[in-house]
């Protein structure tokens, strides 16, 4: 049987016996209790089956059954400590994409994934020896095209590659940064407060404060907001920034909602409600920031992207997964 006829098979079960069956295949037992509740909450929060496989069919568990034996190691010592929120999700998605496409076992430090997304990696186990990002494109890093690939090595980069690098795993991607069910059950009355107050979640990213490269002027967003306003229905703005005391006041004839409205809180991880809300959005513009990039990443609802560009002076569309995710004066 083919891999196409045994998904068209698989797809046919209803949610329970799709995920047994999917244990079956690729982890070779039965599923215990909370990891089959796990993935059945993961289907009925939006994920798609298709996702739902690239998780379990690109985990460890899975790699070293194929493999037969005890995997080689890629390891990231420094996840967690290298850059914030959005630069540790580039990093563990090219962690795990590499582990993935090569067959290796994924080694970490402690980072706030663990309890964000239940990322459950072994810990680092040894001093391995250190292997350094060269260059931030893919084409110039010698790190993808290596032969025979990294193992057994402990890796340092921030692996924002044109994300054409990613598109062929986008739904493992994604399946790793699903939170769990208890940090979405503490968002999503704040998601459902802001679909209540209209139809159309318009949500823009502003960054003020270690700004990268350049600070993109609040002008350039309420442009595309004039624009945008009188064809949407029902629009109501999301507006999340890192100093929402300075933007605040230039959106008032949109009446920005923002997350502290909507009481939403999460102080073990305050940067992440905001994260969060803003991949929920119909409509995303972001700032030239790794935060908020990787939420636009993670939103498969959004009809349209936009990111500011300086050579345009304005806001310009991109697809997420077809992009360089940050404006670099040397990559243009």
């Amino acid at each position: 049987m083919s891999c196409g006829d045994r998904l068209r098979e698989l797809f046919q079960l209803d949610d329970v016996g799709f995920v047994t069956e999917l244990y079956r295949e690729f982890l070779e037992r039965e599923p215990e209790a909370e990891g089959l509740e796990g993935h059945l909450h993961l289907l009925r929060s939006g994920l798609t089956r298709y996702q739902i496989v690239a998780g379990i069919a690109g985990s460890q568990e899975a790699l070293q059954k194929m493999n037969g034996s005890e995997l080689p190691v890629l390891a990231m010592s420094t996840l967690g400590a290298n850059g914030r929120f959005g630069n540790q999700l580039f990093q563990y998605a090219f962690l795990r994409v590499y582990a993935k496409r090569h067959g290796l076992r994924v080694e970490t430090s402690p980072w706030i994934g663990r309890y964000l997304f239940g990322c459950a990696d072994p810990p680092i186990s040894r001093a391995w020896p250190m292997v350094t990002q060269s260059w931030q494109a893919p084409q110039d890093d010698h790190i993808p095209h290596l032969v025979p690939p990294l193992s057994n090595v402990d890796i340092w980069g921030y692996f924002q590659y044109h994300t054409s690098y990613y598109a062929p795993d986008r739904q493992f991607i994604r399946s790793l940064f699903v939170p769990t069910p208890a940090v979405r059950d503490r968002l999503q009355p704040a998601v459902r407060q802001l679909r209540s107050l209209g139809k159309t979640v318009v949500g823009i990213h502003l960054r003020r404060t270690d700004c990268y490269v350049f600070t993109t002027p609040s002008g350039w967003y309420k442009q595309v907001l004039a624009d945008l306003w009188p064809r949407l229905e029902s629009p109501v703005l999301f507006l999340a920034s890192d100093d929402l005391d300075a933007v605040r006041s230039d959106f008032t004839p949109f009446h920005p909602v923002t997350s502290w409205d909507l009481n939403v809180s999460m102080p073990e991880a305050d940067f992440y409600p905001d994260f969060y809300l803003l991949s929920q959005c119909d409509y995303m513009a972001i700032s030239n920031s790794s935060y908020s990039f990787t939420a636009s990443w993670l939103n498969d609802r959004a009809q349209l992207f936009l990111k500011p560009d300086p050579r345009a002076g304005k806001l310009v569309p991109y697809d997420p997964w077809n992009c360089e995710p940050l404006w670099h004066p040397f990559t243009f």
